[in-house]
């Protein structure tokens, strides 16, 4: 088996298991189960995937698909010692959790499983997607996804206004964040030689304008890490995070913040 194919094998798990999940949600306890063998048989590929990288090196650029010349980017994926580590970090955490909440999810009585063990294994989904992607587009996509799972987890609790809030801010502010990110790699792509979504293109832009226009780096690097920074919660710009976690279930905040 070709070690890219676990990290396809480990993604359609957790797509997968999302669906089976959702098929089961009236079933508390059995869609607990089932979802974390689901995690699990993913985060085995995950883990195998990582060490095989750290032993044998970077995996290259992969080309899964393309829309060129639509729009100029690709499905490209790319696994290095980072992306390994953050593989590696996440099939703990994934497990981890969903473990956690079979048990955890039972104080929830009035909530129903459609709106908890799907979006779980959605999120572990997007976020591998996250750390492989080789290409803004498809990159700022799962960041989305990203975003939006967590955010439908931090409002579980429909019912309770506090909780709602705490969404709104959070909602907000993460989209604010992913504007920042989209304005950089709209400047980048502009000054990409042959247009392109893709990093290497960006990295390109980027030494030219080192050269060219420092200032627009300067400003394209500030709007990279204010976005980021935001995302990740980095005081000051972390406001959001003290009534988002907790109006989510402690097992989905444990995601959120390990991973």
């Amino acid at each position: 088996m070709e070690p890219i194919t676990l990290l396809y094998t480990a993604f359609l798990l957790l797509v997968a298991g999302a669906i089976v999940a959702t098929a089961i949600s009236s079933f508390k306890r059995a869609c607990g189960w089932v979802s974390l063998v689901f995690v699990a048989a993913s985060s085995i590929c995950l883990l195998y995937l990582a060490i095989y990288v750290f032993v044998r090196g970077t995996i290259g650029n992969v080309e899964i698909l393309t829309l060129y010349p639509l729009v100029n980017a690709s499905l490209s994926i790319g696994i290095d010692n980072l992306s390994a580590l953050l593989l590696f970090i996440i099939s703990i955490i994934s497990f981890c959790t969903t473990l956690f909440s079979i048990r955890y999810v039972k104080r929830y009585e009035r909530e129903s499983m459609l709106r908890y063990y799907p979006l779980l294994l959605l999120l572990f989904a997007s976020i591998v997607g996250v750390v492989v992607m080789r290409d803004m587009l498809f990159f700022i996509f799962f960041w989305e996804m990203m975003t939006l799972t967590s955010w439908a987890l931090v409002v579980y609790e429909r019912e309770n206004r506090i909780n709602l809030r705490a969404g709104l801010r959070y909602f907000i502010a993460t989209h604010v964040a992913t504007a920042f990110i989209v304005i950089s790699a709209v400047i980048l792509y502009s000054h990409a030689p042959g247009p392109s979504f893709s990093f290497e293109a960006f990295r390109a832009s980027l030494n030219t304008l080192l050269t060219s226009n420092p200032v627009l780096v300067h400003v394209i690097l500030a709007l990279f890490f204010v976005g980021f920074v935001t995302k990740a919660g980095v005081l000051p710009f972390g406001f959001w995070l003290p009534d988002a976690y907790p109006a989510a279930p402690s097992s989905a905040s444990a995601a959120f913040a390990g991973t």
